[in-house]
């Protein structure tokens, strides 16, 4: 007690100095709080003090909440890097990696015309197309049905967010092949994998929006808004690409964007996700839901 100026247990419990006993007057002047709680501790249990650990885990939040409550945080969606993906277990030739993979994009569009091309992740990416290091085309054929044989192609990369697209369309030269619609489909993985919330994912959307127009300035961009992820209508993640929907659906693109929502393309009346169009995660399709998706655009694309 002496080494915090306190003569005894009971002046320390009296002392009016900490922030806990001025709780309303901080809320009300809008300082921003953060009350992170460790429940390991037995020494020091929580329902008496609340303690804090010294750290989390992953310290992100923490960080992400000091740059916000700063004014000094970016949103990561809508800032332009190149992806780091080079697992084999995402439908690329043994040896490929994210760099290769998008070379391989850039050389599989030389010398075309193309009514179609596709941009977005691993559910774009197994449309398949023509690209030589892609392993994995459940949805080739019903693309090629759709529109014929070499007249579209297939830009995805399996793993990227919106930050990683929005390098590629930034940074390739993708409109070499004059592509009279550009599909842009992206965001599942910025939820999943990269922990982003959903208004955050939905500017990442826009950015890689307005950057398509901006490359591809004689093609028609057809915004292809989330397909429903989470097989049951109130997951998680479903409500997220819900909200995601909702801000893309208020938002004006003008005239060259049209915004579509395809999740009742693939639910049924209790909004659960009908059998066989997804494989057992819920989010990348099988050539079924490939079928379901290519029926779906052919009236955009004519």
């Amino acid at each position: 007690m002496e080494v915090y100026g306190f003569g005894s247990e009971q002046e320390a419990a009296e002392w009016k100095g900490n922030p806990l006993d001025h709780a309303g007057r901080i809320a009300r002047a809008g300082i921003p709080v953060l009350h992170v709680v460790g429940d390991a501790d037995t020494v020091v249990p929580v329902a008496e003090n609340t303690h804090h650990p010294h750290s989390l885990n992953n310290p992100e939040p923490i960080v992400k909440f000091i740059l916000q409550a700063t004014g000094r945080y970016g949103n990561p969606c809508t800032q332009a890097v190149p992806g780091n993906e080079f697992r084999s277990a995402a439908g690329w030739k043994e040896g490929s990696e994210w760099h290769t993979v998008e070379r391989d994009i850039e050389e599989s569009l030389q010398g075309r015309q193309l009514k179609l091309l596709l941009l977005g992740n691993s559910i774009t990416q197994g449309w398949g197309g023509q690209r030589k290091l892609v392993t994995w085309k459940p949805g080739k054929a019903a693309m090629d049905r759709v529109l014929g044989e070499g007249c579209w192609e297939s830009a995805g990369i399996s793993g990227d967010r919106t930050q990683n697209l929005l390098w590629r369309i930034r940074n390739g030269n993708y409109n070499c092949c004059r592509p009279e619609y550009v599909v842009v489909a992206i965001g599942i993985k910025n939820l999943v994998v990269g922990g982003d919330s959903a208004d955050e994912t939905a500017e990442g959307i826009v950015a890689v929006t307005e950057e398509a127009c901006r490359q591809f300035p004689d093609s028609k961009i057809i915004l292809l808004g989330l397909f429903p992820s989470g097989k049951e209508k109130d997951s998680g993640v479903r409500r997220q690409c819900d909200r995601i929907h909702e801000v893309l659906a208020a938002r004006k693109s003008g005239k060259k964007v049209t915004y579509v929502n395809p999740s009742q393309w693939f639910l049924d009346n209790q909004g659960t996700i009908r059998e066989g169009l997804y494989g057992g995660d819920y989010i990348h399709l099988t050539e079924k839901g490939y079928e379901c998706v290519a029926g779906h655009l052919k009236p955009f694309l004519e």
